[in-house]
């Protein structure tokens, strides 16, 4: 298969799954204000240190906050490869902010000793998973903040 052909098929994959259904939220003509927070609270939640609790955390605001929960869930879906690269530097300033050892950051044995001894494990590594989640709260601040107001003004632009 030649290259370009494939970047055509992937680009046209990413067009049907994932830029179509968040352009049919903001061409139906739904409020700016909640489709920003959509979009807003997708992406910080999508980047959220622990894996497994994003989906969950994604329907349970949407419910709470009255917001596009299909819109955040599949905003957190197409972020999820970010997620995965953030775990790390996440864990690293988490580490640093509480004061936890910064050499046992090492990402496969942290996943080979969570699927091996789940429980014990989580002892082991519950400051870095909890310096993590202390770093994702402080970070998402202003991640939150500026989803918000970019897709705000982007909404506003289209119309």
């Amino acid at each position: 298969m030649k290259m370009p052909k494939l970047l055509s098929q992937t680009a046209q994959y990413l067009k049907t799954k994932a830029i179509d259904p968040i352009a049919s939220y903001f061409k139906q003509g739904l409020d700016t204000h909640k489709l920003s927070q959509s979009v807003a609270a997708g992406m910080v939640i999508g980047t959220i240190p622990v894996i497994g609790v994003s989906s969950v955390m994604a329907t349970l605001v949407g419910l709470r906050y009255r917001m596009f929960t299909a819109l955040i869930m599949l905003i957190t879906y197409i972020i999820y490869p970010l997620q995965m690269l953030l775990i790390l530097p996440y864990m690293k300033l988490g580490s640093y902010l509480v004061g936890a050892e910064t050499e046992s950051v090492n990402v496969t044995a942290i996943f080979s000793k969570l699927f091996k001894h789940p429980l014990s494990s989580l002892a082991e590594f519950g400051f870095l998973i909890l310096g993590g989640l202390i770093a994702w709260a402080v970070l998402s601040v202003p991640v939150y903040f500026a989803s918000y107001y970019s897709t705000s003004y982007l909404c506003k632009v289209k119309r």
